[in-house]
């Protein structure tokens, strides 16, 4: 067991060090069976995510905790609270797929917590993009419900999210199973890469009625 807990954590290390979005050494690596815990210090919001993105890209790593914090460097110019704030505000006017109204943005030391509604899962992941874009940001707290204006059946949602996988050339959707539950959808079974995961969350992500996504697919 010590041997695949020492192999796991070289493959991450390695691939951390393979990454040029990755310019921090200051990563730290806990492994625990199919767990990975990161900690540490990175000098932006981009590479805590990149390094999280690398670990679950390791064969037999299904969870990762993301400890990871974000200290920018001392040169580098990072916006206040305020100026945060209105930006992201004016970003999500000014996109026409978004109904900014409905969306409230709080920001405090460069975490920004998201609140309020939007009419599609997909438009949820367009406004965390929104925030993710933002210089001087230190995490993002995500808690924008999804509300649909016509209630689909989960057997109806599931269905629709079966149709979606089988047209898609990256994904074998004989092997995945899906599961709804109140418009929450469970991914699970297993795939051949980290790029086929991706590609199954992000079919799901834009069919009716979806809510929410917990992508427990395993790349083998």
């Amino acid at each position: 067991m010590a041997v695949v807990k020492e192999t796991k954590e070289k493959m991450i290390r390695d691939q951390l060090a393979e990454d040029n979005r990755i310019l921090s050494s200051d990563i730290e690596i806990k492994v625990s069976g199919s767990k990975v815990t990161l900690s540490g210090m990175v000098p932006s919001y981009y590479e805590k995510l990149s390094a999280e993105e690398d670990a679950l890209a390791t064969p037999g790593v299904y969870v990762v905790e993301n400890n990871i914090m974000v200290t920018y460097p001392e040169e580098t110019y990072v916006l206040s609270d305020s100026e945060i704030k209105s930006s992201i505000e004016n970003m999500l006017q000014w996109d026409p797929r978004i109904d900014s109204s409905k969306i409230t943005v709080t920001v405090q030391k460069g975490v920004i917590t998201m609140e309020g509604s939007v009419d599609a899962f997909w438009k949820r992941r367009v406004a965390e993009n929104t925030a993710f874009s933002i210089s001087g940001i230190v995490d993002v707290n995500n808690k924008l419900n999804v509300v649909w204006t016509n209630e689909l059946k989960d057997e109806k949602i599931a269905e629709s999210i079966q149709n979606a996988l089988k047209k898609s050339p990256l994904v074998n959707s004989a092997e995945i199973i899906v599961e709804v539950r109140n418009g929450i959808v469970n991914l699970r079974g297993r795939v051949s890469n980290l790029i086929s995961k991706r590609v199954a969350a992000d079919k799901v992500a834009y069919v009716e009625g979806v809510k929410g996504i917990n992508n427990q697919l395993v790349v083998l």
